[in-house]
């Protein structure tokens, strides 16, 4: 049984009488007046709504070059639903990720331009395997625009080393999609654990704070403590156990956030400290979006890179062995591997796009029930 501090004593968040569920994009605000609070937007269409989006570009230039790059990734996208090839299927895929990136870049404003704009990732020389392959990454400069560096400034304000080493054997692991068939095809343990009942709470003491469940089953079945859970998955930085029943073991903030009477002026503050560890699967059905924590290998040194990150990194993976060593793509598709491969290439597209299109929208973006 695991350490516990003393569970915080409040109540649901409420705002305007409605509960507050944790989302990405807590809050809207319109010009200088207070932030409300957002709902999801249900959507079959997410490829219009994201059209949609590029009308709000003020500059023309950026407009027309944004429209460019949109066009090119459908054009992709229904060349890659039309093709009945494993062998082609991975370039469309990467090229349509690609241009989707470039449409999302400046339409967000990161970037005023992403013409001439390199990968940014390139096939390490060195082991060609499918367990102990490499990508190199190549950092953006004053001359030099390298897409995928781009692409993870926006994603987390920061930037990995230049020429810093990504596995293969890290990034495969970090997608959600799939992510038991490779471990079960690699005979290794499971890194995702599912977070449960992500509550938003406050207090008289005009306090904010949230908490979340992890079913005992799960740290169980994986032989993994309470405390290597939190170390794992970085959560120990802001969250502590604080109670346990028959099922679950509960975490709590460990510092809440003082907000002034206007709760949704702090919303994005508060799930700016569960973000960064957690990933996120879209379904057609309620809650519609499920969130993970995944737990990394601290003693190997592992890479965590972002979700849309690592899904990108392995798109382009699949793309160069598919352009310049077919070979090797017809190897690791005979090898135990090659249900995950089939999974990721088949599936994938849709989980990013829906994800994409939410980071266009700073909104919730899912998938309705069949009526």
């Amino acid at each position: 049984m695991s350490r516990t501090r003393e569970k915080r004593v409040g109540e649901q968040l409420h705002v305007n009488e409605r509960p507050v569920k944790f989302t990405y994009w807590p809050i809207l605000r319109r010009g200088r007046g207070r932030a409300t609070t957002q709902t999801q937007v249900f959507t079959n269409d997410p490829w219009g709504l994201i059209r949609a989006s590029l009308n709000e570009i003020e500059n023309d230039q950026i407009r027309t070059d944004a429209e460019y790059y949109f066009e090119q990734s459908v054009d992709f996208q229904k060349a890659y639903n039309n093709s009945t090839s494993i062998a082609s299927k991975p370039l469309l895929l990467y090229y349509c990720m690609m241009n989707l990136v470039k449409t999302l870049l400046l339409k967000r404003g990161f970037k005023p331009s992403v013409d001439e704009a390199k990968h940014g990732l390139q096939e390490s020389n060195s082991d060609l395997s499918f367990e102990n392959h490499k990508l190199v990454y190549y950092r953006s400069s004053g001359t030099t625009s390298n897409l995928f560096d781009d692409f993870y400034q926006f994603l987390t304000n920061d930037r990995l080393k230049n020429r810093a080493i990504i596995k293969l054997s890290d990034i495969v692991y970090q997608i959600l999609n799939g992510h038991r068939i490779m471990c079960s095809s690699t005979r290794s343990a499971e890194k995702f654990i599912s977070l449960k009942d992500i509550t938003l709470l406050n207090n008289d003491d005009n306090e904010l704070w949230m908490n979340f469940k992890v079913e005992k089953h799960d740290l169980r079945r994986l032989r993994v403590s309470v405390k290597d859970f939190l170390k794992r998955t970085d959560l120990k930085d802001n969250f502590s156990h604080v109670s346990s029943d028959g099922i679950y073991y509960e975490f709590e903030l460990d510092t809440p956030i003082t907000h002034g009477g206007w709760p949704s002026d702090y919303l994005e503050q508060l799930s700016n400290k569960l973000i960064p560890p957690t990933w996120v699967v879209l379904s057609s059905s309620k809650p519609y979006r499920k969130y993970y924590a995944y737990m990394a290998n601290k003693s190997d040194n592992e890479l965590v890179l972002p979700q849309l990150a690592s899904i990108y990194a392995f798109s382009f993976y699949l793309s160069s062995i598919t352009r310049y060593r077919p070979s090797q793509f017809k190897k690791i598709m005979k090898s135990n591997y090659s249900t995950f491969v089939s999974e990721f290439i088949n599936n994938q597209l849709v989980q990013f796009v829906y994800l994409v299109a939410s980071e266009f929208a700073k909104r919730d973006v899912v998938k309705p029930s069949i009526v």
